[in-house]
């Protein structure tokens, strides 16, 4: 009987864009998708490559049979014999990926997914564009400004208040849609009066702005915006005693807003950390307790409460003392093993973990960093293989998985890079940096649902900056 003849059975692979309203002619049905099938069965005598209906070129998979009348070979055993296609751009702003394969009746077949690009699809690798920076939209944009806010609420970036390029205090904002990458204007009839170093934080449909300066004094009023009625209405003066306060700290506990150190005038304030009832439009008379007389510090909101850290005292002396609240109440965060004192650092919340790195020590660029673990209470160092270089008056966010880390003031410059930090592996990796034009200090960030959004901040000429966003 005569021996069996070699062949290579081509394999079609069809990755069908279900979504898109076009079935690949392989394909049975908008279910069918992502199939790889046996091909016609037709012997050679030669190493033949398999093609797709098209005409390109496909990945062949070997196979023999003793005689034609016993079919062809399968494509595949088992799944590892299934290699996916590579990704492919459904169009500018999603890819198709076609997932893991599996072995079915000696067919391959895969699940496809489809990832959205918020970068744009790269036609030449058929995937997402990652790791780049990208200008937010000019129309209806606020202006450049520094010393503002900037917050993340129901799918928006908020921009609040602030000083122009002239140095003069503002009182509009705007909100960046990314689903629309389009920005509305913040109404102006009833909101607060100008000012820049003031705090804001959102509840629900409302965002909360108090205190700030408006380079006569510092204010101890604020304004409520309600975004579902698209108007603005006044809060209640905070107390007289330790209420006014500029450059603080604002954090949601629960159903009030809590206001933790910061200045009045040239002095530290901030040694009662007020309650604002939200609900009541009530400050609470504020007690010793939870005490923090400190400015140019970090805090950051947990599940539970908050923590502060570092910052200067009314001496300008840069601190490591911390101060935290949780269900149990106010304690003081261990001294024990925390990065050396500092003032305009940066710090993010992890969800078991505060990571605080780079600041100013005692006339100098403060190194490395630490995590307060906050369940133990105790802190641990970051590590300092791969840093990016030393700064103050950067920005920080945290990702889900990694803190990112982006520009500030070295020295008589400011900064155009960043890094990514892991916590889990203790390991740093640089990003992508910005063209120089858009180094930047003291700028605002936030996470936004897969980016980072940065507006404002001061420039390597000393002007003030818009926006940026960043696709890790």
């Amino acid at each position: 009987m005569p021996s069996a003849t070699p062949r290579i059975l081509g394999v079609m692979l069809a990755l069908c864009a279900c979504t898109s309203g076009v079935m690949d002619e392989r394909c049975d049905d908008a279910e069918g998708c992502a199939t790889a099938s046996v091909g016609d069965g037709s012997s050679s005598t030669g190493d033949d490559a398999g093609t797709d209906q098209g005409g390109d070129t496909m990945p062949a998979a070997d196979a023999s049979s003793s005689s034609g009348d016993e079919g062809p070979a399968p494509a595949c055993i088992e799944d590892a014999d299934c290699e996916p296609p590579p990704p492919q751009c459904q169009d500018e702003t999603r890819s198709v990926l076609a997932g893991a394969g599996r072995c079915e009746d000696g067919a391959c077949t895969f699940a496809p997914t489809i990832e959205t690009c918020l970068a744009g699809c790269d036609a030449t690798l058929g995937a997402c564009r990652h790791d780049v920076w990208l200008p937010l939209p000019e129309l209806d944009a606020p202006q450049g400004r520094r010393e503002h806010t900037l917050v993340w609420s129901d799918g928006r970036a908020i921009v609040w208040g602030g000083l122009d390029a002239g140095g003069d205090p503002v009182g509009d904002g705007a909100w960046y849609d990314p689903a629309t990458d389009a920005w509305t204007a913040l109404p102006l009839d009833g909101g607060p009066e100008p000012r820049a170093q003031h705090s804001a934080v959102t509840l629900g449909s409302r965002m909360i702005v108090f205190g700030g300066y408006d380079g006569g004094g510092t204010l101890a009023s604020g304004g409520s915006f309600d975004f579902d009625l698209q108007a603005w209405s006044p809060i209640a003066d905070a107390p007289a005693f330790d209420g006014a306060r500029h450059g603080h700290a604002a954090v949601i506990v629960d159903d009030r807003m809590l206001l933790v150190g910061g200045r009045v005038e040239a002095s530290v304030a901030g040694s009662i950390p007020n309650e604002y009832l939200i609900a009541i439009d009530a400050w609470v008379l504020p007690t010793v307790v939870g005490a923090y007389p400190y400015a140019d510090h970090a805090t950051v909101a947990t599940d539970v409460g908050l923590v502060a850290w570092g910052g200067e005292d009314n001496n300008g002396n840069p601190s490591k003392l911390g101060v935290m609240l949780d269900r149990d109440g106010w304690s003081a965060v261990t001294v024990q093993g925390a990065p050396t004192p500092r003032r305009r650092h940066a710090a993010v919340y992890t969800g078991d973990a505060m990571i605080v790195w780079g600041g100013i020590g005692d006339g100098l660029l403060a190194t490395g960093g630490g995590r307060l673990d906050l369940a133990r209470g105790s802190w641990s160092p970051t590590a300092a293989l791969g840093a990016p270089p030393l700064r103050a008056d950067h920005s920080a966010v945290w990702t889900g998985d990694a803190m990112l880390v982006f520009g500030g003031e070295a020295a008589d410059h400011v900064l155009d890079d960043g890094a990514r930090y892991d916590p889990i592996a203790d390991s740093w990796e640089p990003i992508a940096s910005v063209e120089p034009a858009q180094a930047r200090a003291g700028h605002r960030a936030v996470w936004a649902d897969g980016q980072m959004i940065v507006w404002g901040g001061v420039g390597p000429d000393g002007e003030a900056l818009g926006g940026l966003r960043y696709v890790p």
